[in-house]
């Protein structure tokens, strides 16, 4: 039985609302699970998220350091990692804050005074690529794998792209090239990447990371193809973590811009999603409701015309799309929303990029009932026939075992 170390900075448990931690989460429980893995885990989480942690359940081994326990302590956390927020040239490019740095360290200063020796290390996120060098230093036979849930530096360039003032540009311009070295110079060095979606592979392919280097895996996703459609009223669904700026800039985006647009019809806009921030909120009125956290999302995939995802921020395949598309709701959304996802444009879903676009996405979804149905059916078959996530990881195990000795090219 191989031992793994295995660090991230959030730590995974079966309630996770957001999509990494639901990927995290699946991936550590399925490889418990295989009964060929000793892990122990190296996390961090909030005070608000402690009681639903639940690796000790599993038999999971982990050392999950919680912060915010008390005021005092969220004030010296913020106190210190507020230089690493506003530095344009900070040493980890913003992502990696002194304060979870620090602990995070600690953490694996006490497994090596255990006397532990992983044969492997599994670094989750690009936060965790941090400590390759002090592992390796550690433990220089052991083999390395990271678990890139996204491609870091093209969120960041992305926030580079979207930046009005010249400030915001050199800030994000700055931040963007050194996440891009920091990243692609980390990566080569562990002995295996492992991504979500082949556009990711190939964009590190790109940036000079060896294909025969990566594995392509997918992302988990919950499954809700046992959603049967009954549209009720005239509602659309927007859903996702509301806390992070990529959902609830594009929620805005579209109260703002396409809304106005569909004024005669009569439509609703649901927006769905845990700790929705003030501005936000400030959208709120009869023809648009904040729902917050919903444990339920079956029963709006059910009733809604359509989900809308006109994201202007953020990387990597995007777990919301993948879960609309299972329970057979409609999608509309851009070039971002779709990305890493190999759907046909007005067979699965519709390619949106405008107001207008949108909004006549929208019309047309109302008068022709035929191509909901159409639609509906088509995103279920696909999600079917493309995502197998178990069979996936078997192959991923299969490579761990043999010691990430790759056999045949996984990354297509």
């Amino acid at each position: 039985m191989k031992k793994i170390l295995w660090i991230s900075p959030y730590a995974p448990y079966d309630k996770a609302d957001h999509a990494g931690g639901k990927v995290h989460n699946f991936y550590v429980k399925y490889f418990h699970q295989s009964g060929k893995f000793d892990i122990t885990l190296l996390s961090l989480c909030l005070k608000k998220e402690e009681r639903l942690l639940d690796l000790e359940q599993y038999g999971i081994k982990n050392h999950v350091f919680v912060m915010d326990k008390s005021k005092g302590k969220q004030f010296e956390r913020r106190a210190r990692s507020a230089w690493s927020y506003v530095n344009p040239f900070d040493k980890y490019a913003g992502i990696c804050l002194d304060y979870e740095r620090s602990h995070i360290e600690k953490m694996v200063m006490e497994y090596i005074k255990s006397g532990e020796k992983p044969d492997i290390v599994i670094l989750q996120w690009t936060f965790s690529l941090a400590f390759l060098t002090m592992l390796r230093k550690q433990f220089p036979d052991c083999k390395s794998i990271s678990i890139e849930e996204d491609v870091t530096f093209l969120g960041y360039m992305r926030k580079w792209r979207k930046a009005e003032s010249p400030y915001q540009k050199f800030f994000w311009k700055t931040r963007y090239e050194r996440i891009r070295n920091l990243e692609t110079n980390w990566l080569k060095q562990v002995d295996l990447i492992v991504t979500n979606n082949p556009k990711d592979t190939a964009l590190l392919v790109q940036n000079g990371l060896p294909e025969k280097q990566i594995f392509t895996s997918m992302p988990y996703f919950d499954d809700y193809s046992e959603v049967q459609r009954k549209i009720e009223g005239r509602d659309i669904l927007f859903f996702g973590a509301m806390s992070r700026e990529e959902n609830y800039l594009s929620a805005i985006w579209f109260v703002d811009n396409v809304m106005p647009k569909l004024q005669e019809l009569n439509v609703r806009f649901l927006i769905a999603g845990s700790n929705p921030p003030e501005i936000l909120k400030k959208k709120e009125s009869k023809a648009v409701k904040i729902l917050g956290y919903t444990s339920d999302m079956a029963k709006y995939f059910s009733s809604c015309i359509c989900l809308v995802a006109p994201l202007k921020l953020g990387a990597g395949i995007k777990v919301k799309i993948l879960e609309a598309m299972s329970a057979g709701i409609p999608v509309l959304t851009n070039e971002i929303g779709i990305e890493g996802i190999e759907a046909v444009n007005e067979k699965e879903y519709i390619l949106c990029s405008s107001p207008d676009e949108y909004a006549d996405s929208i019309r047309r979804l109302l008068s022709d009932r035929h191509l909901g149905e159409e639609l509906s059916l088509n995103s279920k078959r696909f999600i079917k026939k493309k995502y197998h996530m178990a069979s996936r990881l078997d192959d991923l195990i299969n490579i761990i075992e043999n010691d990430l000795c790759v056999k045949e090219n996984y990354s297509r």
